[in-house]
C-alpha cells in the first residue's frame, strides 16, 4: 500500500449511543405544536403499551418505532407520548426529545399515569439542526494504556460557539506504516470535555495524528 493512502475502518467507537438519541424531558403536556407535513420530523407510532414497575408509581411502558418524515437527517425533534384509558381520558403525559440517526427508529418511553392504560400515541414537533458554526474544537488527542487490551483515546473538546454542536460523527487519524488509517466514532460532549473512547488494540499501537468532528 501507497504511503499516505487512507484505510477506514469499518469499526465505529461509541462515545454516546449514537443510532437514536433521546432525553426525557418534563412536561406540562397539550402544548406541542405537532410539525406539518412538510416539515422535518419525524413520524412514529405505538407498537405496544403495558404497565411497567416504579417507585414513582404507576408507569405506562410505551413502546414505538419509526421513521424520518422524509429524506434525509431531520435533526432533534421535541416529541410527547400521550396514554389514554379505555374510555379516551388522558391519563399521562410525557416528553422527550429525539434525533434518529438511521432512517428508521425504534425505542420505548416511560409515562407516569394516574389511570389504566389503554391506548397511547406520539407526535413530533419540527424538527432543527445546529447551525453550521456549531462544532467542537479538539485538543491534546493522545493515546492511553496502548499496551493494554483496553486502549483508549482521549482529547478535550471546546465548543467552537455557544451553541451545543449535539451528537457529532469524528474521525481519527492514525499513521501507520502503510499510510493513514481512520477511526470513526460519534461524540456529545459538553463545552471543554473530555472524551475517552475506546480503541481497538492494533490500532491502539499508531500514534494519532489528528482528530475531528462534524455534524450529522
Amino acid at each position: 500500500m501507497l504511503a499516505g493512502s487512507r484505510v477506514k475502518l469499518s469499526l465505529v467507537a461509541l462515545a454516546v449511543a449514537a443510532a437514536t438519541f433521546v432525553a426525557v424531558t418534563a412536561t406540562a403536556g397539550g402544548h406541542l405544536e405537532q410539525a406539518d407535513p412538510d416539515e422535518p420530523s419525524y413520524l412514529l407510532s405505538v407498537d405496544s403499551i403495558a404497565n411497567a414497575d416504579s417507585e414513582t408509581g404507576a408507569v405506562a411502558l410505551v413502546e414505538y418505532s419509526g421513521a424520518w418524515s422524509h429524506g434525509d437527517f431531520p435533526g432533534y425533534s421535541e416529541c410527547e407520548a400521550t396514554v389514554s384509558d379505555a374510555a379516551g381520558n388522558v391519563v399521562g403525559i410525557q416528553g422527550f426529545e429525539l434525533a434518529s440517526f438511521s432512517a428508521s427508529t425504534d425505542g420505548a418511553i416511560d409515562v407516569e399515569v394516574s389511570g389504566t392504560p389503554a391506548s397511547a400515541s406520539i407526535a413530533c414537533a419540527p424538527a432543527s439542526k445546529p447551525s453550521e458554526r456549531a462544532g467542537y474544537v479538539i485538543s491534546n488527542p493522545m493515546v492511553m494504556d496502548a499496551d493494554t487490551d483496553d486502549p483508549w483515546l482521549t482529547f478535550r473538546a471546546d465548543w467552537a460557539t455557544d451553541e451545543p454542536p449535539q451528537v457529532q460523527r469524528c474521525e481519527a487519524v492514525f499513521a501507520t506504516s502503510e499510510g493513514a488509517r481512520i477511526y470513526e466514532f460519534d461524540v456529545s460532549l459538553p463545552d471543554g470535555g473530555e472524551a475517552h473512547v475506546l480503541l481497538p488494540p492494533g490500532l491502539a499501537a499508531d500514534p494519532v495524528k489528528d482528530v475531528s468532528c462534524r455534524a450529522y
